[in-house]
């Protein structure tokens, strides 16, 4: 459903390289690689590292600044950014190890109406797990400092945790923070646009 809310056609990469960056178990590296996805992952967990590789996987411990000598076509963050001490270095590496026109995507917490309304109670307000949390615009501001273009994004996400509130009203409430783009969650498809050494 994500890919279609941003108008990403997945058989455009069949038989390209692909990396999802905190691959964890290996979970998007399954769904991808029975579609032909040439695809790997990294995590700098080696317990999950290891279940991916039981599955068959390709992934490895690490993260974006041990890759030194492979290119990509499309690089994945599924609830990474986040996490990351330094994410503006981190997009920038991401950036370098893309080829000409390469693509991104970035699924993320995002600050704005929802996450004030709930303050401190907010669901991704997870101190010291989520390090750097972005509203959309400065996602975006971040995005074209480390050298590419937002193609499509989407939010979603009322704020209402699954079990606190009745599936009616989560249903509701999640339809029109998608509908209005103000979800407290975001999922952004951006395009390298500049060459590498981005400072």
């Amino acid at each position: 459903m994500t890919f279609r809310d941003i108008c990403f056609d997945l058989n455009g990469y069949k038989g390209k390289k692909a990396l999802d960056v905190g691959c964890a178990t290996g979970l998007f590296l399954e769904y991808m690689s029975d579609r032909q996805w040439d695809i790997e992952g990294t995590d700098i967990s080696a317990e999950m590292v290891e279940e991916a590789v039981k599955k068959g996987l390709r992934a490895w411990v690490g993260d974006v600044f041990s890759v030194n000598d492979k290119r990509y076509h499309l690089i994945t963050l599924w609830d990474v950014l986040e996490h990351l001490l330094q994410p503006k270095e981190s997009l920038i590496k991401i950036n370098s190890l893309l080829e000409p026109g390469g693509g991104l995507i970035i699924q993320t917490p995002c600050r704005g109406i929802i996450a004030d309304g709930y303050g401190a109670g907010w669901r991704h307000f997870i101190p010291p797990q989520h390090v750097h949390i972005f509203s959309q615009q400065g996602l975006f501001d971040l995005l074209i400092k480390t050298g590419f273009r937002t193609v499509n994004w989407v939010s979603f996400g009322s704020g209402c945790t699954t079990g606190t509130t009745n599936p009616e009203t989560k249903t509701v409430f999640d339809k029109v923070a998608k509908t209005l783009g103000i979800g407290d969650t975001i999922v952004v498809w951006a395009q390298k646009v500049k060459m590498d050494n981005v400072t």
